[in-house]
């Protein structure tokens, strides 16, 4: 099963590193119990006639960290401004 996530087999492979894998894998492997193989073909099918929107691998989920230094340089001149205003006056 992890062959056909890494070679893309699944259609939802993207290029990034997904360590809930890692230790998913490893888990199996100390269960001592490998899944079967009517098991696997069957979540093999699954897994193809689900159909999931692409992802952008660098998506964030609508980050807007942009928008957040603006703010905060705006908030930084507007006290600067504030602070020579009134030791000037």
């Amino acid at each position: 099963m992890r062959q056909d996530i890494d070679s893309g087999a699944t259609g939802d492979k993207v290029p990034v590193l997904d360590p809930s894998h890692v230790a998913a894998r490893h888990q199996r492997r100390s269960a001592g119990a490998p899944p079967s193989p009517e098991l696997v073909a069957a979540v093999r099918q699954a897994e193809r006639t689900q159909s999931y929107p692409p992802e952008h691998p660098h998506d964030r989920g609508g980050s807007r960290l942009g928008l957040r230094l603006l703010w905060c340089i705006l908030l930084v001149a507007a006290l600067a401004s504030a602070a020579i205003w009134l030791s000037s006056g």
